[in-house]
């Protein structure tokens, strides 16, 4: 699990995150607003979530909520010899537009693939459906009682990208740990 160091010398945050679980027919979307940190409870309250088509007009749709951060579900590192190569390909390509029409708005964007989301949401890289829409229930206020199983890929992704950004924060303003090493260009 990721834990976030108590810290009262930050100030408490407020983001919207973005998240998003690309395919080549459907994305996942969810927006949720983190609050807290500096040693006080992180709580993600639900404001948006929907399965929609993959396409530029209706994932740009998504910029108007005021989001300060976006996180992205990338297919990096799987082996292109798999069955499924064209649509990893395909679902590679949504995320690559996801990430450009971030980057073009000025928004940070975090990249992570779908074990490296899992493993510190539910413990486990190999999480299933299940498992992880009890996770996201645990963290998230206010969400409804049905949601898409992409949508909740996308919910979970919001909160580990949340706590990293936290975590990333709060290192910094320590100036110790990971942050003081990239400063001196030290090598992960």
């Amino acid at each position: 699990m990721i834990s976030v160091p108590n810290r009262t010398d930050v100030a408490p945050v407020s983001r919207t995150i973005a998240a998003f679980d690309p395919g080549p027919r459907w994305t996942g979307f969810a927006c949720v607003t983190m609050h807290g940190g500096a040693g006080r409870p992180v709580r993600f309250v639900y404001r948006e979530g929907r399965k929609m088509e993959s396409t530029p007009e209706q994932i740009n749709w998504c910029f108007a909520l005021g989001v300060d951060l976006v996180a992205v579900e990338s297919v990096d590192g799987v082996p292109y010899e798999d069955v499924r190569a064209a649509k990893l390909m395909e679902t590679n390509g949504v995320a690559r537009a996801i990430e450009w029409l971030a980057l073009g708005r000025g928004l940070p964007v975090e990249r992570l693939s779908a074990r490296a989301w899992r493993s510190p949401l539910c413990g486990r890289g190999n999480a299933s459906d299940d498992q992880i829409a009890r996770v996201v229930a645990l963290h998230i206020r206010e969400l409804p009682r049905r949601t898409n199983v992409h949508v909740r890929d996308a919910l979970g992704l919001a909160v580990v990208a949340g706590w990293r950004f936290l975590q990333r924060r709060e290192a910094r303003a320590a100036g110790t740990g990971a942050a003081r090493g990239r400063a001196k260009g030290a090598i992960r």
